[in-house]
């Protein structure tokens, strides 16, 4: 998904951000073309638009939260707002199965929660991402349980 990143100095090269894919990191655009890779890992280098270069770093967010937090040069950029308290809680709740389901509890959990983050910044209506994180949670129980069962059985009990 692409984010602009509002900015001073870039109105003539705007830059976005592009979020990280599933082989790939989170890497920022300018004029719609990949920027020039940084001197450092996860850092790129724009042009104002007067022309200087400026080193940009992308680190990562909150756990789970799809959107990298930016930095240009001495200017944390925000990108998109910060989730709030109630929505980090209802995208989290597949995390508690850390504590009833061990490590494979953990794996599904954090996966679903990477899913929930991802659905919950995306641009649909705000009931329907809460219906679809709901959804997403009560499969990761059910997919949490069946794993399981598979890995009990394997061991023979």
């Amino acid at each position: 998904m692409r984010y602009p990143v509002p900015v001073e100095g870039f109105r003539q090269r705007p830059v976005e951000l592009e979020t990280a894919g599933l082989l790939s990191g989170a890497r920022l655009l300018q004029n719609g073309e990949p920027a020039a890779k940084g001197p450092k890992r996860g850092s790129f280098t724009l042009i104002r638009d007067d022309g200087t270069e400026v080193i940009a770093r992308v680190r990562p967010s909150f756990l789970v939260d799809p959107v990298p937090a930016i930095q240009i040069g001495d200017q944390q950029v925000r990108v998109v707002r910060a989730f709030q308290w109630y929505e980090i809680a209802w995208l989290g709740l597949p995390i508690l199965l850390v504590f009833v389901g061990g490590a494979i509890g953990a794996g599904v959990g954090f996966a679903a929660a990477i899913v929930n983050a991802s659905i919950m910044r995306s641009d649909r209506p705000a009931v329907l991402r809460y219906l679809q994180t709901g959804a997403v949670s009560i499969l990761a129980v059910v997919a949490w349980i069946v794993l399981a069962a598979v890995f009990l059985r394997a061991l023979g009990r």
